[in-house]
């Protein structure tokens, strides 16, 4: 057992973890600043990519602007992009100080300019797909003993204006750009089958699931960039956020939530 531990931390160590955080657990939860902590004790780098979307809801109704989802992706106009590059940045920042609060070195880095080359993603307006990550401004914090804190807002170099990308889909792109292991926090036990938690998914099982209504809404994005990364690979876990440990536990015992794998994977985390 020690010996297996020793290993992945050997493995973390050299690859990193990219934390996808909700937007619901606002990147604050007591357990998760605690594992932040000892990851970074640890000097395993870390990256964290955060949502914000009941904050972004928020504050497009303060404004009498209604969402729209499809497929669990927020449509965003012309109206909205603001609010929405203001909100996340916002978060970003706050996240940072609260890192901060708890001793854990930390850098802000807004996904904008070249750090998140993205074009629009038809039939969502300014909503971002992600053409290309600059490793150089996400890894080096995190490398250099720094947590390094994503903020999901991507760039048109055709229109020069700033696109909403899915935090979900940043954190994906991110994690297969440097090869990291990656962790969807969310604020459900893992992905639930007919009431059951599936701890194992593998991926050639995940669009019939989808097709089948069974994983829906905001669910979508996250397992679909979860699919990408099992079949580049790299390990991916969909973890309980709300679980005492839950990032630590799933990164070194490979227990709790839905460990996604690919169906030529020998072995998943």
């Amino acid at each position: 057992m020690e010996a297996a531990l020793e290993d992945r931390l050997t493995a973390l160590m050299r690859d990193g973890v990219v934390i996808k955080v909700g937007g619901s657990l606002n990147g604050d939860t007591p357990t998760l600043i605690a594992d932040i902590k000892r990851l970074q004790d640890a000097q395993v780098p870390v990256t964290v990519v955060h949502g914000g979307g009941k904050a972004i809801t928020k504050g497009l109704e303060d404004r009498g602007i209604e969402s729209v989802f499809r497929d669990g992706v927020r449509v965003t106009t012309k109206e909205m992009i603001g609010v929405v590059e203001n909100v996340l940045c916002t978060i970003g920042e706050s996240m940072v100080t609260h890192l901060t609060s708890y001793g854990i070195r930390a850098v802000h880095v807004k996904g904008n300019r070249n750090v998140l080359r993205s074009v629009p993603d038809a039939g969502l307006g300014h909503v971002g797909r992600i053409l290309k990550v600059d490793i150089g401004r996400i890894k080096a914090p995190a490398w250099n003993g720094n947590v390094t804190v994503l903020t999901p807002v991507g760039f048109d170099h055709a229109s020069g204006r700033p696109l909403n990308v899915n935090a979900d889909t940043a954190a994906g792109a991110v994690a297969m750009t440097m090869r990291s292991w990656a962790i969807f926090l969310t604020d459900v036990p893992g992905v639930m089958v007919e009431g059951r938690i599936m701890e194992n998914l593998c991926t050639s099982e995940i669009a019939r699931l989808i097709a089948a209504g069974v994983i829906n809404g905001g669910m979508i994005p996250k397992i679909q960039e979860a699919v990408k990364i099992a079949q580049a690979g790299i390990p991916v876990r969909i973890v309980d956020g709300r679980e005492p440990y839950g990032v630590i536990k799933g990164l070194f015992f490979g227990t709790g939530g839905t460990s996604i794998q690919s169906d030529t994977a020998q072995e998943g985390y």
